[in-house]
């Protein structure tokens, strides 16, 4: 029953890792519980120092600015654009007359708020042995921190962004996304492509040489040909120089394609066969890195250093330290090289077998969370089932007690669909053991009986003793007794033996672990007593059941970026799927709200039955502004039997249609006259140039 490979503190509770059967609950003995202690201040997390920046002048300057005023700073654009070279310069401006307690570089990709909440605690505070904290715990402990706190690739939604500003309200914070967030209380800069000015000396660096006046108009066409996007600028000034190309042959190359994404294409020309399958493996990562010698051992490519080297010498690889991986902006056009579904599989593969051998070294594992997760979810992809329980199992523990919680939740509700898929009901068992206790550990009661109830109705099914033991233990924390038959039974209103039967003691290499029930069963009978009567009075239907919508939304809100009267946004999905153990019927999605008009939904959600264990439908959703000025509206989902109603937030800007006068010429010369004789007319020109109505009201 042992094999316990790690244990994280929460609350007054201690979780266990690594049995076979799913995680284990106990309460610590007076004493036992690890304590933080505060770091030496400040803290500086910062990432490598960046040579050679090209000077943002504003943005920089108003971003310093803001932040020596306590005001958080949003940066948003398109990839490419430089977003994390500007966050990582910033990092290492002087901040010492508002900033006393450190400066930290957060990596936001994959990290849900619970993750980003730990990483600061972390920062601040050291412990023996991990400490998970609960949200009401974090804003105790982070209240009076003052640093600044930088989050390149930002995930979180425009509701957890908020949370997270007010969790810790005396740091400041900086952060990247692909769209803007915050509409107030922060400073928002948007990334744009580089001046030219600032372009030419890009130019200048990836050749090796200055410019001369003559070369000013190529370089200039050059720079206009890609837009000022300073990634495409460096990659092809980068081509020229090794390909010994000049930069007219590069412009004839740029100006024989129309679209961004064509000449992104165009970094690939002249590459051998193997070095653009480096670059299609690494696609697949989405621009996270990953080991090189994983990439190495996959590929099996005997030249692979030197076409590392050759690649990260035309900038289409980014090397940081063992680590690799390509910019996002160029994923779509690295995954046109090769058969992706081939690259999915070999890669789920090689680290479903690398992680089995290193399962119990939890630093090695969290090391590589990102990288792990685009495999597992390339898995999904390709639908191997098998696979993706194989990766996922041997991963999750380290990422619990790594205390990524959020992604070891999405690890398990990627194991649970793969089983499901298969049919394989003990999976789900244990998948579901580990969901509630995931629940039950971060104080969802409801939901972690709910989702303990079912797995131990399938251990005892097809006889798992063992594992049916340890669920039952689980559920005996929450004063739910459940007999040793099997049958389901509600919370405990005696506090006998039911619960007793429920302690179970594992050891892992020494440390206190486990206590008897016996000894801590008064103050536990109370709480029994309390939760039995709940459940009679709801079961009898004395207590209406007040449980919330019980569809679940991959996001709470859609926020649209600016947009001028009349312009269509793309499109911003919504994935609504079922975690109940019941299927749900959509009755309705409809839009209302004050600016229902501005928006559009298309979907296959009305009339359609959501079961468990990965159903799910699309809601897609588009933003075309009529009226200036900040528009909200919501979606309403409306389920059968389900008396609360799903509200996903809508909300996006309308710009002014902005005329543009122009007057020609702008003076007039009507020569020499004599005095009292009228001269000839002259005509002037007024034109609008803008997109907006030209209104003259006077001339004069």
């Amino acid at each position: 029953e042992g094999d316990i490979s790690g244990q994280v503190a929460i609350g007054n509770n201690i979780l266990q890792i690594g049995s076979i059967h799913g995680g284990v609950v106990n309460i610590y003995q007076p004493g036992d519980k690890p304590e933080p202690e505060k770091r030496e201040l400040p803290v500086l997390l910062r990432p490598r120092r960046i040579n050679e920046f090209l000077d943002r002048r504003s943005q920089v300057g108003s971003a310093v600015a803001s932040i020596n005023d306590r005001i958080s700073v949003e940066f948003f654009g398109e990839d490419g654009n430089g977003k994390t070279s500007l966050l990582r310069y910033i990092s290492y401006q002087d901040y010492s007359d508002t900033v006393k307690d450190g400066i930290i570089f957060i990596p936001g990709r994959e990290k849900d708020l619970s993750d980003i909440l730990q990483f600061i605690f972390n920062s601040f505070y050291k412990f023996h042995s991990p400490i998970k904290l609960q949200q009401a715990e974090f804003k105790h402990s982070l209240q009076n921190i003052s640093a600044l706190v930088i989050i390149d690739d930002l995930e979180l939604d425009r509701a957890d962004l908020e949370f997270l500003l007010n969790v810790a309200p005396s740091c400041t914070y900086v952060f990247c996304s692909g769209e803007r967030l915050l509409w107030e209380d922060s400073k928002p800069i948007e990334l744009k492509g580089l001046p030219f000015e600032e372009s030419l000396k890009l130019i200048e660096r990836e050749l090796g040489r200055e410019i001369s006046s003559d070369e000013i108009p190529v370089a200039e066409k050059f720079y206009n040909g890609l837009d000022g996007i300073p990634l495409l600028i460096i990659q092809n000034a980068a081509r020229a120089r090794e390909n010994n190309q000049s930069l007219e042959e590069i412009i004839s190359g740029i100006e024989s394609v129309s679209s961004i994404e064509d000449k992104k294409e165009l970094a690939v020309l002249g590459l051998k066969d193997r070095q653009k399958r480096i670059l299609a493996v690494l696609a697949l990562f989405g621009g996270v890195f990953v080991n090189a010698a994983h990439i190495k051992d996959i590929l099996d490519i005997e030249d692979f250093d030197s076409d590392l080297k050759k690649l990260s010498d035309l900038r289409l690889v980014e090397i940081s330290g063992d680590k690799i991986a390509v910019n996002d902006a160029l994923i779509e056009s690295f995954e046109k090289l090769e058969d992706l579904k081939s690259i999915k599989q070999e890669c789920l593969n090689y680290f479903a077998e690398w992680a089995e051998k290193n399962k119990d070294n939890h630093d090695l594992i969290v090391d590589e969370a990102n990288a792990l997760m685009k495999v597992l979810r390339g898995g999904v992809d390709i639908a191997d089932w098998k696979g993706v329980i194989r990766l996922g199992r041997a991963i999750e523990g380290a990422f619990a007690v790594g205390l990524l919680w959020g992604l070891w939740y999405k690890v398990i509700q990627i194991i649970l669909q793969a089983a499901g898929h298969l049919g394989e009901k003990l999976v789900e068992a244990w998948a579901m053991h580990q969901s509630g206790t995931y629940s039950m550990c971060i104080g969802d009661s409801d939901e972690a009986v709910k989702l303990l109830e079912n797995a131990l109705e399938i251990r005892n099914s097809f006889g798992d003793k063992i594992g049916a033991e340890i669920t039952r233990h689980n559920l005996g924390f929450m004063g739910v007794g459940i007999p040793d038959s099997g049958e389901k039974g509600g919370r405990d209103k005696s506090g006998g033996d039911a619960t007793d039967k429920a302690d179970i003691s594992i050891d892992p290499g020494g440390a206190a672990a486990g206590i008897s029930f016996s000894k801590i069963i008064i103050g536990l009978f109370l709480l029994i007593l309390i939760g039995g009567i709940l459940y009679f009075l709801k079961s009898s239907g004395f207590l209406a059941d007040s449980s919330a919508f019980e569809l679940t939304f991959s996001e709470s809100e859609l926020s649209f970026k600016e947009l001028k009267l009349g312009e269509e946004s793309d499109e911003k999905k919504v994935r609504v799927a079922n975690n109940e153990a019941k299927p749900i019927r959509i009755v309705s999605v409809n839009l209302d709200g004050p600016a229902k008009e501005d928006f559009e939904i298309d979907h296959n959600c009305s009339g359609a039955t959501i079961s468990p264990g990965g159903d799910h439908c699309i809601i897609e959703a588009t933003f075309k502004p009529g009226s200036e000025g900040v528009r909200n509206a919501k979606i309403i989902i409306v389920a059968k039997d389900i008396d609360t109603k799903g509200i996903i937030g809508l909300s996006g800007e309308g710009l002014a249609l902005i005329a543009e006068p122009d007057v020609s010429p702008s003076s007039l010369d009507f020569g020499q006259q004599n005095v009292g004789k009228q001269s000839s007319s002259k005509s002037i020109t007024l034109s609008n140039y803008g997109e907006g109505i030209l209104s003259v009201y006077n001339i004069s």
